[in-house]
């Protein structure tokens, strides 16, 4: 036991804060009879785990984020869209109509039947191209 020792000649502290006994192994150091890790290679162990998780949260954090993005884009492009097909159609509707009758923005007028909405107001050709031009 005592040749063992000295071939593996491991030099250090003592683990438990006792002097080293001749007998005594670095439990800690040594791998374990049984196949397991030692410290030194445990500790390797869970920092190499420790650094695949961050950077796999990172990676996580990053998708998420082009997630969110690219979501915000698409809303962005889907509400523009409508304002133009909302305004193409005011456009035409104040075409189609001629002089008579103008789109109005307000929630009653727009449930109102076309025919309602001819008998409610009456505009001018000016007046149709101001507001034609404002749309």
């Amino acid at each position: 036991m005592a040749a063992s020792d000295e071939s593996l000649s491991i030099k250090g502290t003592p683990l438990s804060g006792r002097p080293w006994k001749k007998e005594a192994r670095p439990r800690r150091a040594l791998a374990r009879s049984s196949g397991e890790l030692s410290a030194e290679e445990r500790n390797r162990q869970k920092w190499a785990e420790a650094q695949a998780h961050k950077k796999e949260m990172k990676e996580l954090a990053a998708e998420s984020k082009e997630a969110l993005r690219q979501a915000r884009e698409q809303r962005l492009e889907r509400s523009r869209k409508l304002r133009e097909k909302r305004a193409k159609k005011q456009a035409n509707e104040i075409k189609s109509a001629g002089n008579q009758v103008v789109l109005v923005n307000n929630k009653k007028v727009a449930k109102m039947s076309k025919k309602a909405r001819r008998k409610l107001t009456k505009i001018t050709p000016e007046m149709a191209n101001i507001l034609l031009r404002r749309h």
